[in-house]
């Protein structure tokens, strides 16, 4: 069917009345006005509003709407039955559109400057693209830009651009026969990712020709005052369940796949393993029926590993992800368990920590090694921390450790960014002074020189980067103390006065 608009954007609604910015007013508003800011005399616009059974004066309100601005060509539809997410009415919108491309919106988002949208639909007929990415504004909600650090692309370089950056489906356009003929659409039946899922379908189809386009902010991805749908799934008590069935079937989808695009693959893992990820396959279930399940879903996903880890997509693994991988394809259900809990409490430590074990650098090459690491760091500093440890005033340093346990000597060490200038200056855990006139002695004057502090048992030695935390207090210090690139304390020895 040859297309009637340019592009339709399709917004699902419920209860717009109760969706309000900072000032009260329904944050709708703005997302109509923005997108009436669209208009352009060579472009047409068609906005299909789906509504999920609202309560309130919603449908009085898309009426004004679409009364007001006639340019949007507004339509509304109401669904038969309650759904409780957008990813219905996004699919309804599918259904009904008219348009060359659709975009997916929310009533709690906005469009970019006047002009944009016209500006990215020009470029996708350009160079004839399939899928375009465009460039999300951040109005609260982090919306990471990374993909668009090079500019337009006329076909997404993905070694460059990483389309999973952020995972989610707004500020793009999709080809409406494309997702209809390929049978594109958000899962219903599973919330959570949903839109995971959605992209892992598009960008795993080689065959569909992406782009970039990166000249103007598109959409800008808002921060409501009220809770957003994926803050309220999380507080729901089968919310994990969720997670991990959608999380398998995303990872099946990928071994299952026939795409070549590493890349993609990678960067979709990468997405499912990080932030609450795996947790949702070992978390403490009392219902017999969901330990078993999790069970399922582990071996699952472990046959699907097995399938999709190979030498063209681990190098685009970051390493909590070739870890938790790696548990997964080498270990049983509970011995994986225990390894995914050392492998998240090893990614919560400082990046820079440094743990000798027997006089021998540990690095995290294995999994034995960081299962090792952890155990030795947890023996000698449990879960404590070292904030608030040292007063600075003047040049004198005043710390106070009383309130720790640790099993081992706890030192100052100090060295310079060559690493060949050392001070080390070992501590009580009883109150003590810190002379920075001698232990800066050997450094000097504008050498910046970085702190950690050192603890040391009969067989560990662990190095910690000092935190700007770990200062009480700082008072008219002579030398100059500020958080360095890598959020660690670096000291400088300024002219003496």
């Amino acid at each position: 069917m040859e297309a009637k608009y340019d592009v339709s954007i399709i917004i699902p609604t419920w209860n717009v009345s109760k969706r309000t910015d900072g000032e009260g007013k329904p944050t709708i508003f703005n997302t109509i006005d923005t997108i009436n800011n669209q208009v352009h005399e060579n472009f047409s616009l068609e906005t299909i509003f789906v509504d999920d059974l609202s309560t309130d004066d919603t449908a009085k309100i898309i009426s004004s709407f679409i009364q007001k601005y006639p340019n949007i060509n507004g339509k509304s539809f109401r669904l038969t039955e309650k759904a409780g997410s957008p990813y219905v009415g996004w699919n309804k919108g599918i259904d009904e559109a008219s348009g060359r491309y659709v975009m997916f919106a929310d009533t709690d988002d906005f469009f970019g400057v006047k002009g944009s949208l016209y500006d990215m639909f020009l470029h996708a007929m350009e160079w004839n693209s399939d899928v375009v990415s465009g460039k999300l504004g951040n109005a609260g909600r982090g919306a990471s830009n990374q993909q668009f650090r090079f500019g337009n692309m006329p076909k997404t370089n993905f070694d460059l651009s990483n389309p999973m950056s952020p995972f989610s489906t707004f500020g793009r356009l999709f080809r409406l026969q494309v997702l209809k003929q390929l049978n594109i659409r958000y899962v219903e039946d599973i919330v959570p990712r949903a839109d995971m899922d959605f992209l892992a379908n598009v960008y795993l189809k080689d065959q569909l020709r992406t782009s970039v386009y990166a000249d103007n902010v598109v959409y800008s991805w808002n921060q409501p005052e009220q809770n957003t749908l994926s803050e309220t799934m999380r507080k729901e008590p089968d919310f994990l369940s969720k997670r991990r069935l959608q999380d398998t079937r995303i990872i099946k989808k990928i071994a299952e796949s026939k795409s070549k695009n590493n890349v993609v693959k990678a960067e979709i893992l990468n997405k499912t393993v990080k932030g609450i990820g795996f947790r949702a396959f070992f978390s403490k279930e009392e219902d017999c029926h969901v330990q078993h399940s999790q069970k399922t879903s582990f071996f699952e996903v472990k046959n699907a590993l097995k399938n999709i880890l190979d030498e063209g997509v681990i190098p685009y693994l970051d390493r909590e992800t070739e870890l938790v991988t790696s548990a997964f394809i080498k270990y049983g259900y509970y011995e994986a368990k225990k390894i995914f809990e050392n492998i998240k409490e090893y990614m919560q430590l400082n990046q820079k920590v440094e743990i000798f074990i027997n006089n021998s650098l540990q690095t995290p090459e294995g999994l034995l090694n960081v299962v090792e690491q952890v155990t030795q760091y947890k023996l000698i500093l449990g879960n404590q921390t070292f904030g608030h440890s040292i007063r600075l005033i003047d040049k004198i340093g005043f710390t106070d450790l009383n309130s720790l346990s640790i099993a081992g000597h706890v030192g100052l060490l100090l060295k310079n960014r060559g690493d060949n200038k050392r001070f080390y200056m070992e501590l009580g855990l009883e109150n003590q002074t810190i002379d920075f006139s001698c232990t800066l002695m050997n450094f000097d004057t504008g050498e910046k020189v970085d702190m950690f502090w050192k603890i040391e048992n009969h067989q560990s030695i662990i190095i910690i980067p000092l935190q700007m935390s770990d200062f009480k207090s700082i008072e008219n210090p002579r030398y100059k103390i500020f958080e360095n690139y890598l959020g660690n304390v670096t000291i400088k020895k300024v002219q003496e006065r």
